[in-house]
C-alpha cells in the first residue's frame, strides 16, 4: 500500500500544479510580456529625470536675461551720450551692434540649450508613451490568444488529471478497505484462537458482570462455567462448547 498511497500523493501534486496553471497561467504569461516593455519605459523615465531642465538651468536663463538688460541699458545710455559725434557714426553703430551681441549672445546660447532640452524631454515622453501603447496592444492580444488556445488545454489536463486522481483515490480506498477487512478477520481468528475461559471473565469483569453458570448454546441447558481452558462439555447434550461461542453470545446479548 505504500507504493500505492505514494502514487496517489504524487498525481495528487501534478494535478494542484496542473490547477495553479489554469489559476496563474495568464498573469506569467502577461508578466512575461510586460517585462521588456516595463525595462524599456523604466531607462527612459531616467533619461526623462535626467534631461529635464532643472533649477540650475533656470536660474542660468534669469541671469543672462538679466544681463542682457543691464547690457540693453547701458548701449542705450551710451548711444545717446555719443550721437552726438556725427563723424564716428559708423565705428559707433558698429560697436553698439557688437555689444548688444555681447549682452545677448548668453541669454541666447542659454535659452537655445534649455529648448533643446525640452525638445529631448518631448521625444522620450512621445517614446514611452509608444511603448506604453505597444505593452497594451501586446497583452491584449496574448490575453485574447491565452484564451482562445492555451486555456482550453490547460482545463483539458486539469480535468484528466483530476479524472486519474478520482479514480486512483477510489482504487487506493477499495483495496485499504479490503486490507482493513483482512486485518479485522485475521485478529477475529486470533482473538478466537486465543479466547479462554480466564480471558472471558477479565472481559466481562472490566463490564461489571461476574460469570459463575452459562448457558449451553445448543440445548440452552445451564452448567457451571470451567475454570480453564477453551473448550468445556455439556453434561446435558454432550457437545462441545467453546469459549468464543459463549463471547459472541454474550455480546449479543449486552449490545
Amino acid at each position: 500500500m505504500e507504493y500505492e498511497y505514494a502514487t496517489l500523493q504524487s498525481e495528487v501534486r501534478l494535478y494542484e500544479y496542473y490547477k495553479s496553471d489554469v489559476e496563474n497561467g495568464l498573469q506569467k504569461c502577461l508578466i512575461q510580456i510586460s517585462e521588456p516593455y516595463d525595462e524599456k519605459i523604466s531607462k527612459y523615465n531616467s533619461r526623462l529625470v535626467d534631461e529635464r531642465p532643472n533649477e540650475e538651468h533656470w536660474k542660468y536663463l534669469i541671469y543672462s536675461f538679466l544681463w542682457l538688460c543691464l547690457g540693453v541699458l547701458g548701449i542705450v545710455n551710451v548711444y545717446n551720450y555719443v550721437s552726438q559725434y556725427h563723424q564716428y557714426q559708423h565705428l559707433i553703430t558698429f560697436t553698439l551692434i557688437f555689444g548688444f551681441v555681447i549682452f545677448f549672445l548668453p541669454f541666447l546660447i542659454v535659452l537655445a540649450y534649455i529648448l533643446w532640452r525640452i525638445q529631448k524631454v518631448n521625444v522620450i515622453k512621445r517614446k514611452i508613451a509608444d511603448l506604453e501603447k505597444e505593452k497594451e496592444e501586446a497583452l491584449n492580444r496574448a490575453t485574447d490568444e491565452y484564451n482562445s488556445k492555451v486555456l482550453p488545454e490547460l482545463e483539458a489536463r486539469v480535468q484528466a488529471q483530476e479524472q486519474k486522481v478520482k479514480l486512483l483515490q477510489e482504487k487506493f480506498e477499495t483495496e485499504l478497505s479490503q486490507l482493513c477487512q483482512e486485518i479485522n478477520s485475521t485478529l477475529s481468528i486470533i482473538f478466537e484462537r486465543r479466547m479462554d475461559v480466564d480471558l472471558l471473565r477479565s472481559i466481562m469483569k472490566s463490564r461489571g458482570i461476574v460469570i459463575e453458570k452459562i448457558e449451553c448454546p445448543y440445548c440452552g441447558g445451564l452448567m457451571h462455567l470451567p475454570e480453564t481452558g477453551h473448550v468445556t462439555e455439556c453434561p446435558y447434550c454432550g457437545r462441545d462448547v467453546y469459549v468464543v461461542d459463549i463471547f459472541k453470545k454474550l455480546e449479543k446479548f449486552l449490545t
